[in-house]
């Protein structure tokens, strides 16, 4: 079983990261999911890591992603959590080459609504 020390509670990057820092998110072995950086925070024993959430596929027929939409529209981008002790389990280090055309452009226009 993977436990954390309460000393160092996530691997030394992730504790370095900043808001707008790409990630990789892992929801098992074979599934990862490219996201951006909020915030972590204790709570009790464990730890709550906020990112936002990358569109993934759009479609040939659409310009644009809901996200971007969602974004520009009411200020709002997607976001999701992890709870709990297995932070370090499933956050990993990205990189913009890793995104896709429509990733790269959500990402610019997500970097200046965070800053």
């Amino acid at each position: 079983m993977n436990q954390m020390e309460s000393t160092s509670p996530i691997h030394k990057w992730v504790e370095k990261l900043e808001p707008g820092d790409l990630i990789r998110v892992s929801y098992g072995s074979r599934s990862h999911y490219i996201g951006v950086f909020q915030n972590c925070h204790k709570r009790g024993d464990d730890w709550l890591f906020r990112y936002y959430d990358m569109p993934h596929t759009i479609h040939d027929d659409q310009r644009e992603c809901w996200a971007t939409k969602r974004l520009e529209e009411k200020g709002q981008p997607p976001i999701s959590y992890i709870y709990g002790y297995n932070i370090k389990d499933r956050v990993h280090p990205a990189h913009e080459w890793m995104m896709t055309g429509h990733q790269n452009i959500y990402y610019k226009k997500l970097k200046k609504f965070i800053r």
